[in-house]
């Protein structure tokens, strides 16, 4: 059981991100609880790599469940929450095809990102922005934006989101923090 405690950790993230999706079909006016499920999922992802190199529970498959959890939660979830956060926007024609094309950059931003970092050595740093700050930076500003604490248009969020897209893949060196 003990060898399998980060992949549940993983899964409990995936589930995060998979309750989003259905939960924001089913009423997209549920956007403040959904970003807390991010932001959840987030917390959670933390948890699984510290857990796995803290009982040295390492493995290949683990990479691989972890990655497909982050794919669900911190690249596909934090876009159905933008759309359901601007529904208005999207089912009434008035989005331009601009943001389409960058929500969906930023998707591919993110499996491009962990597809790098599945085939790459261990590092005591990330190569770019990890997914998970990319997906929990969106959920945020979303998460304040419904509270009223800042005001943040579609276009405004599609620029972060770019930005993101773009910070995921670039060279800089970000220190783990485990």
């Amino acid at each position: 059981m003990k060898k399998n405690v980060a992949n549940l950790l993983s899964i409990m993230n995936a589930v995060c991100g998979l309750l989003v999706i259905i939960i924001l079909i089913i009423d997209s006016s549920n956007v403040l609880f959904a970003s807390l499920l991010i932001i959840a999922g987030g917390i959670i992802d933390y948890c699984d790599g510290k857990v796995a190199v803290h009982l040295n529970i390492t493995s290949v498959l683990g990479k691989q469940i972890d990655s497909f959890a982050d794919l669900i939660t911190f690249g596909i979830a934090p876009i159905i929450v933008i759309v359901s956060k601007f529904h208005n926007y999207f089912f009434h024609d008035r989005i331009p095809i601009i943001v389409l094309a960058i929500l969906i950059i930023y998707v591919i931003s993110v499996i491009i990102r962990l597809a790098k970092f599945n085939i790459c050595s261990e590092r005591k740093y990330f190569i770019g922005l990890p997914s998970t700050i990319s997906g929990m930076i969106i959920a945020f500003v979303v998460f304040i934006s419904l509270l009223s604490i800042i005001e943040v248009s579609v276009i405004e969020l599609s620029v972060i989101v770019f930005i993101l897209a773009l910070l995921m893949n670039s060279n800089f060196k970000v220190k783990k923090i485990m």
